[in-house]
């Protein structure tokens, strides 16, 4: 009899530890995936620092580039159940772009899909919306829905590209502040040089540096730094064909490590 309850409080306690670990292990991801998103804004709200239709979600007034892109971020921060990827389809001809994208690990879930649509209002403006509805689920835990959109406006005037940007508005969900980002961008010869100011829904102010280098028409390179939270980003892009290119990069994030970035373009 007491070997029976003995056992039985074991296994009562086996699935308490169980559970708090999920728990904790979701917290952890939700908190680490709150920073990666952070990091990974390191696009100008002007569109400078884009090297793929996978940048240009978070400044959908951009152009629209043709091809299916293939993105993957393996093991960010070192951790396995963070793996991202994403799968693109883009169409100028519709102005815009669809995709579909996630993470899944043991009882965790994290699936969005989403589009891009640009919009050109007069000869030097352009606006642009991006879409998105997300799906988690992690056993013990009620599904999260939320549907979100990302707001962007771009313009030229006497020689500079000023762009303004609102990420992640929360349409439906748990209602969040969206990151507001404003931004002048110049091209000088070959690099083009961006500066944005960025406010996030908690209230940090953040400064954003970009620089795109076109080193050759084969060969792009953006770096950017951001200084909240600290991070710092380098990203190249080689046209392997004329409808073949490879892109990859590393953003580092102070205090929690890097992630790498993966991505292919190819025009069907």
């Amino acid at each position: 009899m007491n070997i029976e309850r003995t056992n039985e409080a074991m296994g009562h306690f086996h699935l308490k530890l169980e559970s708090t670990n999920l728990r904790t292990l979701v917290v952890t991801f939700m908190g680490l995936l709150a920073f990666a998103g952070i990091s990974q804004s390191q696009i100008s709200a002007t569109g400078c620092g884009i090297l793929s239709e996978t940048d240009a979600l978070k400044a959908p007034a951009a152009g629209i580039e043709q091809g299916v892109v293939a993105y993957l971020e393996p093991l960010p921060y070192g951790i396995a159940g963070l793996t991202y990827g994403m799968l693109l389809l883009a169409v100028p001809s519709w102005g815009g772009t669809i995709w579909v994208s996630g993470r899944t690990v043991q009882q965790w879930a994290d699936v969005s899909i989403g589009g891009r649509k640009q919009i050109f209002v007069g000869k030097n403006f352009a606006f642009g919306l991006a879409p998105r509805l997300r799906y988690q689920q992690a056993r013990g835990f009620q599904a999260v829905v939320d549907v979100l959109v990302d707001v962007n406006a771009q313009t030229d005037l006497h020689g500079w590209t000023l762009g303004v940007s609102l990420n992640a508005v929360d349409i439906v969900g748990n209602q969040a502040r969206p990151t507001i980002q404003c931004g002048a961008k110049k091209e000088v010869d070959t690099h083009a040089l961006s500066v944005d100011v960025g406010i996030s829904g908690q209230g940090s102010l953040a400064l954003i540096l970009v620089d795109h280098w076109r080193i050759t028409p084969l060969i792009q390179m953006c770096t950017a730094l951001s200084t909240a939270p600290l991070s710092c980003s380098i990203t190249g892009r080689l046209a392997y064909s004329n409808d073949l290119d490879f892109i990859a990069g590393l953003t580092f994030v102070n205090a929690l490590g890097a992630t790498p970035r993966l991505a292919i373009r190819w025009v069907p």
